[in-house]
């Protein structure tokens, strides 16, 4: 029931809120490499950071966080094949200050080591 009512919801998305969110998007994609907040994100569209958050998740289905730690693991993945970086400088070039901290969200998101991702 609970799937089903968000089905209904999102279908309920104005135009207008979409458009909001691909703002928001880029504007996250364009400074992933920086810290992001939601008060950040929120400026960018004029609006209130909490309703921004609030936006995003309900168009998206991810929290902004989420959506930047996905943008950064995806470049992440790039490096690691394409390039002979090491770990420390892959996580400060993607704006991650603790190597562990990257090591962690990494495996949570992908499920394997950066390692595994070397060619």
């Amino acid at each position: 029931l609970t799937l089903w009512n968000r089905e209904i919801d999102a279908g309920n998305i104005s135009s207008g809120k979409r458009k909001l969110v691909e703002i928001m998007k880029r504007y996250i994609e364009d400074h992933y490499r920086s810290k992001i907040t939601k008060d950040h994100v929120g400026c960018c569209v004029r609006k209130s950071p909490n309703y921004a958050a609030s936006l995003f998740r309900s168009v998206t289905g991810q929290t902004i966080s989420e959506y930047v730690h996905s943008i950064r693991i995806k470049t992440a993945i790039g490096l690691l094949q394409e390039s002979e970086l090491t770990l420390e400088e892959i996580s400060e070039f993607l704006g991650y200050s603790d190597v562990s901290y990257f090591h962690k969200v990494f495996r949570r998101m992908t499920g394997k080591k950066p390692s595994e991702y070397r060619s």
